[in-house]
């Protein structure tokens, strides 16, 4: 009687662990896309104000015009926020828009000096007392990672895309090498280096040099391969 029953328990509990990884995703997906959307259209509707804040842009956006940073920053926020709601493209959507929350954060929302940690961890905060408020981005950010990392779920034309594909992408889930290792490093890097330069491009730089380690490793095995 226990034999048949637990294995069933176990099978239940494999599909409710999978839908509410999915809907858990498919949430995160509409209130990012709300947000960023919300926050794009505003733009795309209201005055540039970017041209008080390109000295604080990191390079090489300080040297582009204000206008063009502008309409790059509404139409990706937009863009992404419509490739959320379908689950499309939905890594490069959420990178992207990880992107561009750093660079909101260092050029809008960082304090202008700060001399200790204890003096930071007081710009994380909604309202903007002169020491920052960066409380707000940095949970869009950690929002995004998720969807970044594990992709939009099986609610999503991404997924629909997949199925449709006649060489179906099945992914293995076994432990992490060198290049899984590299990608998150240099995903994770450069929108840090944007905020922290120092702790973020070496972060940047490890995994470049798990993904090139990978790729020799990749390159020998080919070549002892018979």
């Amino acid at each position: 009687m226990l034999s048949r029953i637990f294995p069933q328990i176990d099978a239940l509990r494999a599909q409710l662990a999978g839908l509410g990884t999915d809907f858990s995703l498919l949430f995160l997906r509409l209130i990012m896309a709300y947000e960023f959307g919300m926050a794009g259209f505003n733009k795309l509707g209201g005055e540039n104000w970017f041209t008080e804040i390109m000295h604080k842009l990191p390079f090489p956006l300080n040297y582009a015009p204000a206008d063009i940073s502008w309409v790059l920053a509404s139409y990706t926020e937009v863009i992404a926020a419509g490739l959320l709601v379908v689950g499309l493209f939905t890594r490069a959507a959420a990178y992207g828009l990880v992107v561009v929350t750093a660079v909101a954060i260092v050029s809008v929302h960082w304090p202008e000096s700060y001399g200790s940690l204890s003096e930071l961890w007081q710009g994380y905060a909604i309202r903007n007392e002169g020491m920052g408020n960066f409380k707000m981005p940095l949970l869009f950010m950690l929002m995004l990672l998720p969807i970044v990392f594990q992709g939009p779920g099986r609610i999503s034309l991404d997924r629909l895309l997949v199925t449709l594909t006649p060489l179906r992408a099945r992914v293995t889930r076994g432990e992490l090498g060198l290049a899984d290792v590299g990608i998150a490093l240099l995903a994770l890097g450069l929108p840090l280096a944007q905020v922290m330069p120092l702790p973020g491009w070496l972060i940047f730089v490890a995994g470049a040099i798990c993904a090139g380690l990978a790729w020799r490793q990749s390159r020998t095995e080919s070549i002892t391969r018979p």
